[in-house]
């Protein structure tokens, strides 16, 4: 804002007023026309800026006399190897307690002996898993080949629709035999990526058939028991029931269809180092688990196992475990 060295600061003219007005000294109409334009001019020409600088100025705290500013910055914590006065005992802080624990650890023993026992075991557990997953990829492979080799056999067996001679017995006076080859499937399913994509499972499936059917009777008790029967072994059937007065059954009539799905699944226990494979009328009606060691995964033990399958005379069984 200008100075104006001429006349009466706007301060002074307005105190100038108030004491007029107090004392009872009216001023005349050209004095307040004066002291209004002397107004109008000092609003026009006032700086804003400079007037909130000013501001802050003012606002900032002031320092006593006699200090100056420095723009040193001191640390909030003293270093350990920092002078100080003699007549000052040094403070036991925690840097200095470490120190002093630091010298307490590096002589232990005891601690020494605990120290060469982690690090062997680190070593040993780092030795495991390199082993265990050396032994998880070698057993990953076999599974593809497996894999392969059942694929291979399907697509054959497929075209040649062979008759398989092997005779199931459902019971003393229910089995079937000579079913023909119609269909078989091979499969396999992974893990997810975060567990490494291994081959989890390979998957072996077949539907055998004949346009015959079998007819067979139980009465009593033993309807439920052969009814349940049928049902495990996943077999088609169809049967009339004769009743007594008490609406109980006394005689059934069972008409079973024969056609049979058989299966076997090679499924991998990473963690038992193992190869099971679980099959559903394979050798006979029902379920079986074979184990197998991975190491004795290949060719043999493949064409055994299709010799198997067709019912012919097979080693299978000797590279299984039990």
């Amino acid at each position: 804002m200008p100075e104006h060295d001429d006349k009466p600061s706007l301060d002074h003219l307005i105190a100038d007023a108030i004491r007029a007005k107090r004392d009872g000294h009216p001023r005349e109409e050209q004095e307040w026309e004066t002291l209004a334009a002397e107004l109008v001019r000092d609003i026009e020409t006032f700086d804003l800026d400079l007037a909130e600088k000013n501001a802050r100025v003012a606002d900032l705290p002031r320092k006593p006399a006699g200090l100056m500013e420095t723009h040193v910055v001191y640390p909030n914590i003293v270093p350990e190897d920092a002078q100080r006065p003699a007549s000052i005992p040094k403070p036991k802080g925690a840097s200095h307690q470490a120190g002093l624990n630091s010298g307490v650890v590096a002589g232990s023993r005891f601690l020494d002996d605990l120290r060469q026992q982690a690090r062997e075991r680190q070593r040993q557990m780092h030795q495991e898993m390199a082993e265990r997953n050396k032994a998880n990829e070698a057993m990953d492979r076999s599974l593809r080949q497996v894999f392969l080799y059942l694929h291979e056999l399907v697509q054959q067996l497929n075209i040649l629709r062979p008759v398989i001679t092997r005779r199931y017995e459902i019971a003393g006076d229910a089995s079937f035999n000579d079913l023909a080859w119609l269909e078989g499937f091979a499969d396999y399913r992974t893990q997810s990526q975060s567990a490494g994509a291994l081959i989890e499972m390979v998957s072996f499936s077949l539907q055998l058939g004949s346009p015959r059917k079998f007819h067979v009777e139980r009465s009593g008790p033993a309807v439920e028991r052969f009814r349940k029967q049928l049902f495990d072994y996943g077999l088609r059937f169809r049967h009339n029931e004769l009743h007594n007065q008490r609406r109980q059954v006394v005689q059934a009539a069972f008409e079973i269809d024969a056609e049979l799905a058989v299966s076997a699944r090679w499924r991998a226990d990473y963690n038992e180092g193992l190869v099971l494979v679980e099959s559903r009328n394979l050798e006979r009606l029902g379920n079986h688990t074979y184990k197998v060691d991975p190491a004795a995964l290949g060719q043999e033990i493949m064409d055994e196992f299709g010799h198997l399958v067709l019912g012919q005379p097979s080693r299978f069984r000797e590279f299984c475990r039990y």
